[in-house]
């Protein structure tokens, strides 16, 4: 405990030093908390408009029902709303932009503990994009072989975001030990915090590239000339990203 006490102040002795030092050289505090908050909130305004529009047509008019794409398209947009409020209200304000020798302890920690949170939406929200694209495809291929190579592509995106979560939820024992263990004054495990967040980017990006795969193929067997398949595939590059 005496060690732990020890890092604790030296951690403390060490930016309070630092913060003494920049403030009586009148360097400038860097802060890019306020632009990130900024972006959080005009992106949340473009998706809404966009959702909104979306639903307004299909609905006033479109002959066309709501399909599983319109559904998965709702719930991610519902699962990103946390997260807007999460950046604005919990990310930023406990120090997204400072440099960590300007943020007081306390801050630290509840930014820990909203960047759990923030994750585990982000993991749902991005697992509910990819599946309003493959129910997208759903309706537009109707060939047995490619639906299944689809359908197959659902099934993995739902049990790898669930096993990813579930090992994100108990990355850390006890999960407390996520926002806490900085300090070194609490006792815990975790695990490899940077290798699960690059599995996750890789596996994202694989099955990314797989999903763009699937209706580029469709499109170059169909009986159009070059420039009409170039055509058509750009929408699907555009679309995906």
């Amino acid at each position: 405990m005496s060690t732990s006490h020890e890092f604790q102040n030296q951690a403390y002795k060490a930016s309070a030093t630092k913060n003494v030092t920049d403030t009586l050289c009148n360097a400038p505090v860097r802060s890019a908390g306020q632009g990130t908050r900024i972006t959080n909130i005009v992106l949340v305004i473009f998706t809404t408009a966009s959702v909104v529009s979306r639903f307004v047509y299909k609905i006033f008019f479109s002959d066309g029902e709501l399909g599983g794409d319109d559904y998965s398209l709702m719930a991610a947009f519902v699962t990103g709303l946390p997260s807007v409020v999460v950046i604005d209200k919990g990310i930023v304000p406990n120090g997204l932009g400072l440099d960590i020798w300007t943020v007081p302890f306390d801050h630290i920690t509840a930014f820990l503990r909203y960047l759990y949170v923030l994750g585990f939406l982000y993991s749902v929200e991005v697992a509910l994009i990819k599946l309003t694209l493959l129910f997208f495809f759903l309706r537009i291929f109707p060939k047995p072989r490619t639906r299944r190579l689809i359908w197959a592509t659902i099934i993995f995106n739902g049990i790898w975001t669930l096993a990813f979560n579930i090992i994100g939820i108990f990355s850390c024992q006890p999960i407390n030990y996520y926002w806490t263990s900085w300090d070194r004054e609490h006792k815990g495990t975790c695990l490899n915090l940077n290798a699960l967040a690059w599995s996750h980017a890789i596996i994202s990006i694989v099955l990314d590239i797989w999903m763009l795969a699937l209706p580029l193929h469709e499109v170059f067997q169909l009986q159009l000339n070059w420039r009409k398949k170039i055509s058509v595939s750009l929408m699907f590059f555009v679309g995906t990203l």
